[in-house]
């Protein structure tokens, strides 16, 4: 996978990259997509200090899911935007916060939440 483009400042931090797998296929299929999203819906959606991070409650009050794409809003204030673009190979991250330090680091924590699943499927 290759970063195509970062974007930091006034309170957005975004980046693009094209995916690429080295391994038996050079695509990703369709679960790729579905597992990417509900692994950042169950992360980044759930209410803070609720204990069941699953809460189907939680999700719905903070996180919109469509077909190839997820956006919440975190208690902090902090705004998520993933989406998955150009037929599965390419994928779009922004993060929206008054506090680009904290924007900085959810948004390399979605990286690196997506290079796992990539590892998942591309060996």
């Amino acid at each position: 996978s290759e970063v195509k483009w970062i974007i930091i400042g006034d309170g957005v931090c975004a980046l693009g990259w094209y995916l690429s797998c080295k391994g038996k296929f050079s695509f990703f299929p369709p679960r790729f997509v579905y597992v990417l999203l509900l692994k950042l819906a169950i992360e980044y959606s759930h209410l803070h200090g609720d204990d069941d991070h699953t809460s189907h409650r939680g999700i719905r009050r903070r996180c919109n899911v469509w077909k190839n794409g997820i956006h919440w809003l975190m208690e902090s204030g902090v705004e998520g935007f993933v989406e998955v673009v150009k037929e599965s190979r390419a994928l779009v991250v922004v993060m929206k916060s008054r506090h680009q330090l904290e924007c900085c680091k959810i948004l390399s924590s979605v990286v690196r939440k997506v290079s796992d699943v990539i590892k998942e499927f591309c060996h």
